[in-house]
């Protein structure tokens, strides 16, 4: 999965695909999509970042 939501830097995380300007990991988003969770639930976790940036990225490929 790459585009123009998330980024892969090895100086960030040690290269763990994130959402571009924050630290928090695509995966957890999956995680998260894949326990039933909603949206607004993974949002209130880990708020930065904007929700169009989240819902494209939960739309792609897993």
């Amino acid at each position: 999965m790459g585009d123009a939501t998330t980024e892969r830097n090895r100086d960030n995380l040690g290269g763990t695909r994130v959402f571009i300007g924050t630290r928090v990991p695509v995966r957890i988003l999956m995680e998260h999509l894949d326990a039933g969770d909603h949206l607004d639930e993974f949002l209130d976790d880990f708020p930065t970042g904007s929700r169009d940036r989240r819902s494209r990225c939960s739309n792609g490929p897993r």
